[in-house]
């Protein structure tokens, strides 16, 4: 796994990884410790289904549900789907789980 941090004020970019995959408690304290340093870990390349994304932030915190019902993905309420016009989210949506307690990072995967 590398931790490349961003040039710009905050984020970093987290690359040979694989989601979708258990972690070991090594890998999630790496990870979370470069959450605390850099605020924003982005994760690009990642072929995930719904469940781990959340499955992956509920590490971190408790997770939230939206309260308006919207966006979020069917059957998995912990989950906002963020989709562009020219795709569907089984095609290149974005994921976001969110966590509501404030001592936890925020995490987008």
């Amino acid at each position: 796994m590398r931790i490349n941090p961003s040039s710009r004020a905050l984020g970093a970019m987290v690359e040979d990884i694989d989601l979708s995959q258990p972690l070991s408690d090594a890998t999630f304290a790496l990870l979370k410790h470069a959450v605390g340093k850099h605020g924003v870990l982005w994760y690009p390349r990642q072929r995930v289904e719904a469940t781990q994304p959340r499955n992956f932030a509920g590490l971190f915190g408790t997770l939230e549900i939206n309260v308006a019902n919207s966006h979020q993905e069917p059957g998995i309420p912990e989950v906002i789907v963020f989709r562009t016009s020219f795709a569907t989210a089984s095609q290149s949506g974005w994921w976001m789980p969110a966590t509501v307690d404030t001592r936890t990072c925020r995490i987008a995967a």
